[in-house]
């Protein structure tokens, strides 16, 4: 039912289509501003329910950290379970990394989500895109 890996390179198409549904429609995010040359030479990552792309996230290593990007889940698969399963397949594909520490500029919205999964906040509220967010880690340390 759950298929979670990195996406090839005809999928990332369909990483991009869920990140101009997520950003672009719903939360009024420029394309301009969502699209950027890191896409390129970074990983992503798809989640299918129910062999439906519904869910990615771009991963990047920069210095020893892993740093989480442009993570979006279409409107109506936003289940609290399937949310737990994306984090700890990104969890776990950290490990894997050898890294030191997970990083990520979360919507402020939903700290206490990831709070659950041992981030912890850095730093105060600032704004990206007009939407608040929120620096967060997980130390592997």
């Amino acid at each position: 039912m759950i298929d979670i890996h990195i996406a090839d390179e005809l999928e990332k198409e369909l990483c991009y289509k869920i990140r101009e549904d997520v950003f672009t429609y719903w939360q009024k995010v420029p394309k301009k501003i969502d699209s950027d040359w890191l896409d390129e030479t970074s990983t992503h990552v798809i989640l299918y329910y129910s062999k439906i792309p519904v869910w990615t996230a771009r991963i990047r290593i920069i210095d020893n950290n892993l740093k989480l990007e442009r993570i979006s889940i279409l409107e109506q698969y936003r289940w609290k379970w399937l949310w737990k399963e994306l984090m700890k397949f990104l969890i776990e594909y950290s490990k894997t990394k050898n890294i030191d520490w997970i990083v990520m500029n979360a919507q402020a919205y939903l700290q206490s989500f990831y709070e659950k999964f041992w981030f912890k906040k850095e730093g105060e509220i600032f704004k990206s895109s007009w939407i608040p967010h929120i620096r967060m880690y997980l130390s592997f340390k």
